[in-house]
């Protein structure tokens, strides 16, 4: 169900532990098949750190696992639509029968239980044409070029961006996913995952669906509370001391009342 993608950094070891050992547990719904994955591209040549002794790390670590997801593109910012391309092929080639993919970020807290239970609703039948997410509507191309998030026009030479998802969380259909892949070689491929995956639902004529709750996906950091990450399915730039106190904190409080 789930589909982990970068911006995580290849050494980032400890900080896919405390993913693992947190909200990403595959066993955490009964009943419900989960699939987690970290996608990584290839070690940067200009690294402090030995290449080689890296990715000997990466292979016992993947060994131990089985959960990354590696090809031969530079793993750096500029290539997320590469990563979010190759874990839907992934997807795609390997999990045909799989109802639901989510991409997130690995800065991500997320709550896979109110996304099953408000969001998808397992019990229903799976929807081909699903995608939701936080919305980003309107938005327009950032012409500062000291900006992050700087395009060039002739990168992008529309007014505005297609309607999409914040990369840090969407969730679609995994059927959807076959089909972002093959319209992906007719798209223009820009490095911004979110608004080229939106590039690809625009071609697709497949709309975002609004989430049946505000406030459910969250591009923000939303200050911890019990009640409040009891109530959401994602919020954002939570370290990993982070994310690991606020997970102990909501098992210690799980049955709570919120009022």
């Amino acid at each position: 169900m789930s589909l982990k993608n970068a911006g995580l950094k290849i050494r980032s070891l400890g900080k896919r532990q405390v993913i693992r050992e947190t909200w990403a547990n595959e066993t955490l719904l009964p009943g419900i098949v989960i699939k987690i994955l970290f996608l990584l591209g290839s070690i940067p040549a200009l690294t402090k750190v030995d290449p080689l002794d890296l990715q000997q790390q990466l292979e016992e670590e993947s060994h131990r696992h089985r959960d990354l997801l590696q090809q031969n593109f530079v793993d750096a910012y500029d290539n997320l639509t590469l990563k979010t391309m190759m874990g839907l092929h992934w997807v795609y080639a390997h999990c045909p029968h799989a109802a639901y993919v989510m991409k997130t970020d690995s800065d991500m807290f997320v709550n896979l239980e109110v996304l099953a239970k408000f969001v998808l609703k397992p019990e229903l039948p799976s929807r081909p044409d699903y995608f939701t997410g936080c919305p980003m509507n309107d938005f327009l191309p950032i012409c500062d070029k000291n900006s992050k998030w700087y395009i060039s026009p002739e990168e992008f030479p529309g007014e505005r961006y297609p309607q999409c998802c914040s990369g840090t969380g969407y969730v679609f259909s995994a059927w959807l996913a076959s089909q972002i892949y093959r319209v992906s070689r007719v798209v223009p491929r820009i490095y911004l995952e979110d608004v080229c995956v939106g590039l690809c639902f625009e071609k697709l004529n497949v709309k975002p669906v609004v989430s049946p709750r505000a406030g459910l996906f969250n591009f923000n950091k939303v200050p911890f509370s019990v009640c409040k990450y009891n109530n959401l399915v994602t919020s954002h730039q939570i370290p990993p001391p982070e994310l690991r106190r606020y997970w102990q904190q909501l098992q210690h409080d799980k049955n709570s009342t919120c009022r």
